[in-house]
């Protein structure tokens, strides 16, 4: 297995970070909206060590497609300045709804339980899962319904990530190999011990490039779900009572989604062109609201 000394640098500059997960800023507690941003001078982002949706470079700037996009598009608010702060997933939204953050931007899935809690914006991503091969794709695994008409074919994934999947496919419990985290992914399939693993499609790409024993599995398409393509939609979050500052967000982001520089970044992370479109044509409104 080859892993360059810069992706493992850039790797735990990142999660070294992950302890400022209570930063706040002194003084401020009151709701933000738009020109109160505009007279403090800045503005309070959040994300998630998670790459490459948001997370801290070795450099020490934000990056990730969630921070790529939140810059690009307060820059066109005229928000130059972002003071990013890095705290755990499930810190995210607790964190906006106290005011500790103006807006996180960690490409969270919209889910109706969170939209009862939070304010998501427009859709700023999309993506579905992919399979993560050995190099050359030995057992030409293109899709779950390729793992399951092969018996024996093990299918490594994160406990409970996506067992909904391997159920509808049918992937017998016996064919399943569960690791603990993705970084497990690619030392299980170089030593033999799975023959793909299942993980979003961003997941799959980041690791791809972290080894050249590695690689991305071509997908015939979207795996399906109670007879639907199986996808999640990313936004970023607000407190619901910064109206001001969401819908100027918001149209500037409408705005941006259909530019070539919003679509580049994207595709840089990893996501396809498939996905580039549906996040520019997803709701966040029907999102909300199903069930």
């Amino acid at each position: 297995m080859k892993i360059s000394s810069a992706s493992i640098g850039s790797i735990t500059a990142a999660f070294s970070l992950a302890f400022v997960a209570s930063a706040t800023v002194p003084g401020v507690s009151r709701a933000d909206d738009l020109q109160e941003i505009r007279e403090r001078g800045f503005v309070r982002g959040v994300t998630a060590n998670e790459q490459p949706y948001g997370y801290i470079a070795s450099d020490g700037k934000a990056a990730g497609i969630g921070p790529d996009v939140a810059t690009a598009v307060l820059n066109k608010l005229g928000i130059e300045k972002i003071e990013w702060t890095v705290v755990a997933f499930d810190g995210l939204i607790p964190g906006v709804k106290a005011n500790r953050f103006d807006f996180s931007a960690a490409e969270q899935a919209i889910r109706p339980e969170r939209c009862k809690q939070v304010v998501f914006s427009e859709t700023t991503s999309s993506y579905t899962v992919g399979l993560l091969v050995k190099a050359g794709n030995p057992k030409k695994l293109h899709g779950l319904e390729d793992v399951a008409a092969n018996p024996g074919t093990k299918l490594a994934q994160l406990a409970g990530a996506v067992e909904l999947l391997a159920d509808e496919y049918e992937i017998p419990r016996s064919d399943r190999v569960y690791i603990q985290s993705a970084s497990d992914a690619i030392p299980s399939l170089v030593a033999g011990r799975a023959d793909a693993y299942i993980a979003t499609e961003l997941t799959v790409a980041g690791l791809a490039k972290l080894s050249s024993d590695v690689e991305a599995a071509e997908m015939k398409s979207a795996p399906m779900l109670d007879g639907k393509p199986y996808r999640n939609y990313g936004a970023f979050t607000f407190r619901p009572e910064d109206k001001e500052f969401i819908a100027a967000f918001n149209s500037a982001l409408a705005d941006f989604k259909k530019t070539d520089e919003y679509e580049k970044i994207l595709l840089s992370y990893g996501l396809t062109k498939a996905s580039v479109e549906a996040a520019r044509n997803g709701s966040t409104e029907s999102l909300c609201s199903s069930q």
